[in-house]
């Protein structure tokens, strides 16, 4: 099956709008908040980036701009409607177009916190992804200490699966402990995708 979705997206990506917010691809002018909101502490303790990357906005950037071309990902910026800021980022991750699987993961900066405006943003992508492109499962990957994030997942309808806690090792060599979520449209299984969440 040729992937067409993401041939399609990779000439014209997508643009989504919820009642707050705009979801585009990510711009030149985003750079210095993207670095900003990524290096805010309360940030960094539940996203997977190392600080080689996010401590060099050029490198960072630059990461981002390269899922655009291969499309493993799609990276929707965040964007506040009437005052045009950029607040974050919303994205499918490990997106494997054949088998209709992808994985979700969020941030956003933590002055925009508590406001529904992460629930906000996941709601909008997964209808995107389920009704445009044709998903049957997305999950996500999120620290049981993450309490804001695990809210917006059951919020949005995932639900954790039993004995699904895996981990990541961080900088430090420590094993970092995970939960897996998961949303379907029709109760299909769970896959291996993964992502880690933010609030």
């Amino acid at each position: 099956m040729i992937e067409s979705l993401k041939i399609e997206y990779r000439d014209h990506f997508p643009e989504l709008w919820s009642g707050r917010l705009q979801l585009r691809k990510l711009k030149p002018s985003d750079q210095g908040e993207l670095h900003r909101i990524m290096n805010e502490p309360s940030v960094q303790r539940y996203i997977s980036f190392s600080r080689e990357t996010t401590g060099l906005p050029g490198r960072l950037f630059g990461h981002f701009m390269e899922s655009y071309h291969t499309l493993s990902a799609l990276h929707f910026a965040l964007i506040l409607r009437g005052s045009c800021r950029f607040i974050g980022l919303c994205s499918f991750q490990h997106w494997q177009e054949n088998e209709g699987r992808a994985a979700l993961g969020y941030m956003l900066s933590p002055d925009c916190w508590n406001q529904g405006l992460a629930t906000e943003a996941v709601r909008t992508v997964m209808t995107f992804g389920f009704e445009q492109m044709r998903l049957n499962e997305i999950t996500a990957r999120c620290d049981p200490a993450n309490l804001a994030s695990i809210q917006v997942l059951h919020k949005c309808g995932f639900t954790e699966e039993l004995l699904s806690h895996e981990g990541i090792v961080n900088e430090q060599g420590r094993l970092h402990r995970l939960s897996r979520y998961v949303r379907h449209p029709l109760g299909k299984a769970s896959s291996n995708s993964d992502t880690l969440l933010h609030k």
